[in-house]
């Protein structure tokens, strides 16, 4: 999805034989010398069981975590 507001959720299912996977997450700061900011890039993601990207913060600094699990 795009243009969606704080507090967005949403689950991606993937096939098992996905190439090329990338991720890219914009903010849109709402300043006039930034409107939109990468929050996080990745591109050749490996394929994993479960990913789980987070975005925290504030709009100066914002904060990522990407958490793998594999069980």
């Amino acid at each position: 999805g795009q243009d969606l507001t704080a507090h967005f959720t949403t689950s991606i299912p993937l096939k098992g034989n996905v190439r090329n996977l990338s991720v890219k997450i914009r903010e849109c700061t709402g300043l006039a010398w930034e409107w939109w900011r990468t929050v996080y890039e990745k591109t050749d993601l490996p394929l994993v069981r479960k990913r789980t990207i987070s975005i925290w913060g504030t709009t100066l600094y914002p904060q990522v975590e990407d958490k793998i699990e594999n069980d």
